[in-house]
Parts: C-alpha cells; sequence; structure tokens
C-alpha cells in the first residue's frame, strides 16, 4: 500500500521548472514522421468489387495532371505531382496547405 500511494505522490509531484524544462529542437526533429501520397478515392458498389480480379482496370476518373494530396502521419498537409527519377517514380510538391487561423 506504501509503495502505491509513493508512485502516486511521485505522479502528483509539481515539475521542476527550474531546470530547462524545454524539448530540445534536435529531439523534435529525429521523430519519424509518415509520407503517404492518394492519388484519388473512388466509391463502386460491393458487386462491382467482387467482379475485379487480376489484370482488371480501376478507373479513377482523373487526369493524369490533376494535383496529388500528400499526407503527413495521416493529415493533408501539401498537393504535388508525380515525377520520373531514371527508374523510379517520385512526388514534386507543388503547395502546401495553409494553416488555418
Amino acid at each position: 500500500m506504501n509503495e502505491m500511494l509513493n508512485s502516486i505522490n511521485e505522479f502528483n509531484k509539481t515539475p521542476d521548472t527550474s531546470k530547462n524544462s524545454k524539448i530540445s529542437e534536435s529531439f523534435i526533429m529525429d521523430i519519424p514522421v509518415e509520407i503517404s501520397i492518394e492519388i484519388t478515392k473512388i466509391n463502386i458498389i460491393f458487386k462491382e468489387l467482387l467482379n475485379l480480379e487480376v489484370g482488371s482496370v480501376i478507373n479513377l476518373n482523373k487526369s493524369p495532371q490533376d494535383p496529388l494530396t500528400i499526407y503527413a502521419n495521416g493529415k493533408e498537409v501539401g498537393k504535388g505531382e508525380i515525377v520520373m527519377l531514371d527508374d523510379t517514380i517520385g512526388v514534386r510538391v507543388l503547395s502546401w496547405k495553409e494553416e488555418k487561423k
């Protein structure tokens, strides 16, 4: 019981603000961020999904010139376009999403 009370007291202690209590910028800069690129979203009915097989083509109803959406950890952050990089593809950033004020 005393051990549990000591743990609760330790948890409820006011932090020591006399020391530098800010997180260092280098710590923040090393946090991983997952980037994902979305071409588009479409809706189909379940019957159409069941009819898909290997080799089926899904019409995305989108022009190749339309911008892609760039996400960072699931949050939309910008727009981009597909570019060729030797034998691979990449995404050129066209714009960053503006912060709402």
